[in-house]
């Protein structure tokens, strides 16, 4: 996980495509303790993000991005975007990063870190129609 110094922005990066992809110990039990009645949405959705995700390469999924409300548009995110990338882009080897981008603003967003958008576009499970789509993006890694 990446932070601000103040903690006014977070990313959660999850490494992806190891041989261990069953997720953290207990995570389906802590899942439904956090989520209680929807733990099924959450489990559903999860499902359809694992579905998606690119297979064949290791990767770095961002599966959390937030900014306090407060502090938008002051290039928080766009700070831990850029410390992160550099740590993928040094790695050996460099490795991509993953993600879905949760609106069209975001998107945008992330296409100017490098990003380009998939052929396609995931819908939340269960028929939720008033959420927004989810845009899945890869960032190939930059030569250093």
């Amino acid at each position: 996980m990446d932070t601000t110094a103040r903690r006014e922005a977070v990313a959660l990066w999850m490494p992806a495509g190891s041989a261990d992809e069953a997720g953290p110990p207990g995570y389906d039990a802590h899942l439904a303790a956090v989520t209680g009645p929807w733990a099924d949405r959450f489990r559903a959705f999860d499902e359809q993000l694992e579905k998606n995700h690119p297979a064949g390469e290791p990767d770095h999924h961002l599966a959390i991005p937030a900014v306090r409300p407060d502090r938008h548009g002051y290039g928080l995110g766009s700070a831990l975007l850029h410390t992160h990338h550099r740590a993928l882009d040094e790695a050996d080897p460099p490795l991509p990063a993953y993600l879905e981008a949760a609106s069209l603003d975001s998107r945008r967003l992330y296409l100017r870190h490098g990003y380009r958008g998939t052929d396609r576009t995931l819908r939340y499970p269960d028929g939720v129609s008033d959420r927004p789509m989810m845009y899945p993006m890869w960032r190939a890694p930059r030569g250093i």
